[in-house]
């Protein structure tokens, strides 16, 4: 079973998980769900969207989901901004 709050239910299995100070957490998330599903259980940001709707290989579409997806959940947020600076240095819109 996943980790539920408001909307979104995590069915991605976490296969391992280690604190590594106060303020780090490292996990790791077996996707077993298909882009589509992910995807409907994300509240993405019409930035976000925009940006899904660029990537046609479906692996790296799983990929770029399933971060967006494992950082909900590790945030406990149902939605996660992720931007990019001019370098494609990924950062959060939030400043968390």
């Amino acid at each position: 079973m996943g980790y539920c709050y408001p909307h979104v239910v995590l069915l991605m299995p976490v296969i391992f998980s280690r604190t590594i100070n106060p303020g780090t957490s490292l996990s790791v998330w077996h996707a077993t769900e298909d882009a589509g599903s992910l995807h409907r259980m994300l509240d993405l940001d019409p930035e976000d969207e925009r940006l899904l709707a660029t990537i046609s290989n479906q692996t790296r579409k799983l990929q770029w989901l399933g971060c967006r997806m494992a950082l909900s959940h590790l945030m406990q947020t149902p939605r996660i901004g992720i931007r990019y600076d001019p370098f494609g240095k990924p950062f959060l819109a939030s400043g968390q």
